[in-house]
């Protein structure tokens, strides 16, 4: 059984970029999960998921022709 109470839990740290070879091989990451050819990169830096348009809009946040952030007041 597990707990699924994260009241415990620390915070989130980046611990690398899971890697897995398609140098060697011409392997979905599906297959290099069933292969085990999945690895954790440490040295791998941290990249970013979203572009900033895909975070304003996750966010709710609009812009105007500048990049200003509109308020909810001057949006509509």
């Amino acid at each position: 059984m597990v707990d699924a109470n994260y009241s415990d839990s620390d915070t989130t740290k980046y611990m690398g970029r899971v890697v897995y070879d398609t140098d060697t091989y011409d392997q979905s990451l599906e297959d290099a999960k069933e292969n085990g050819d999945v690895t954790i990169d440490s040295y791998e830096p941290e990249k970013e998921v979203m572009t900033p348009k895909e975070e304003d809009a996750n966010a709710g946040v609009v812009r105007d022709k500048d990049g200003n952030v509109m308020s909810e007041a001057t949006s509509v």
